[in-house]
This record gives structure tokens, sequence and C-alpha cells, in this order.
């Protein structure tokens, strides 16, 4: 026999418990790295997709702050006022920051009900309170009122009534005595 050279050759060799303990703990590591390496892999998957919809959002208000730019012009929110005219019956609506009629309608229910309300608030109503308030009043608040038009009135201005008044007295002194009962019953 003649030896030209050695070789190797992956064959089936039969291991020691210690060599089979050795493994399966080698592979229990890889188990755990694989999964491990997996959860990592889906997560930034996650991570990613939420970076690529962030970037898309980007781009979509970078385009929508361009023709802003590019218009000269912004959508805001402006307070306008309504307001109803009943000689036409229109409702006009006009911007309050620049006075500009921005439309022009018909009321509809819900205006005809908000117009309703309006007109109930414009009216002014005595409560039963202020009545009695003012009954309770003692005639001293009205005595300063009294005082201040007799001092601000001449003499003389008084003079004509209190003669038409005594004018009037002898009148009803010398009237029958059944016109005068009737005469005081309609005073």
């Amino acid at each position: 026999m003649l030896k030209i050279g050695v070789t190797t050759r992956n064959m089936l060799v039969r291991i020691t418990e210690l060599e089979k303990q050795t493994r399966a703990d080698r592979a229990a590591e890889f188990s755990d790295l694989a999964t491990a390496t997996k959860r990592l892999s889906e997560e930034l998957a996650e991570k990613a997709k939420a970076k690529k919809k962030e970037a898309e959002l980007l781009v979509e208000q970078a385009a929508q702050l361009l023709a802003i730019y590019r218009s000269g012009e912004e959508s805001q929110q402006i307070d306008c006022l309504e307001e109803y005219f009943p000689s036409s019956g229109e409702i006009i609506v006009t911007r309050e920051d620049t006075h500009e009629i921005v439309d022009r309608r018909r009321p509809n229910e819900a205006d005809r009900k908000k117009i309703e309300v309006v007109r109930q608030n414009e009216f002014e109503f005595d409560r039963p309170g202020r009545k009695r308030r003012a009954a309770a009043a003692p005639a001293e608040a009205t005595a300063p009122v009294e005082e201040a038009q007799a001092a601000a009135a001449p003499a003389e201005a008084t003079a004509p009534v209190e003669e038409a008044q005594a004018a009037a007295a002898p009148a009803e002194a010398t009237a029958p005595a059944h016109c005068r009962s009737r005469r005081r019953k309609n005073l």
C-alpha cells in the first residue's frame, strides 16, 4: 500500500454525554438570541414604519406651507357678524376684521329661532319685585324731587295753579249735593 495523502471528510461520530449537553446549551443560547433579534427586528420595522409615516406627514405639511407661501393667503377661523334685516328678509354675514360681506341668505329654521330669541330679549318686562319695592319705598324718596322742583320754580309759576284750584272749589261747593257725590265717584 502506498499512502498518497490525508483528506478530511464529514462523517457521523458518536459524542459523549458532556458534548451532548454542551451542544444543547449552545442551541438554547442561539434560540434565545434568535428570538431577541427577531423581536428587535419587528420593533425596528414598526419604528421604521412610524418614521416613514411621520416623514410623509412632514412632506405634506411642507407642501401646504409652500402653497400658502405661493398664494399669499391662508385659511383661518375669523369671527363673523350675522345680522337679520327685516326689510329685505335676509341675513347678511360680515367679517369682523375687514367688515366685508361674506354671505347673504334667507333665514332657515334655526335662524328664525335665533331671531325670535333675540326679539324676546329686546323687551324689558317689569318684574313683580320691582313694583313691590317701588310701592314699599317711603314718600321721602320723592320728597327731595318735589323740594327741588319747588325751589327751582318761581312763586309766580305756582300762583296760576293755585288760582285754578281755588276757582274749581267754589263751583263744586255750589253744585247740588247729588252732583257733587257723582263727581267724587268719577274722580
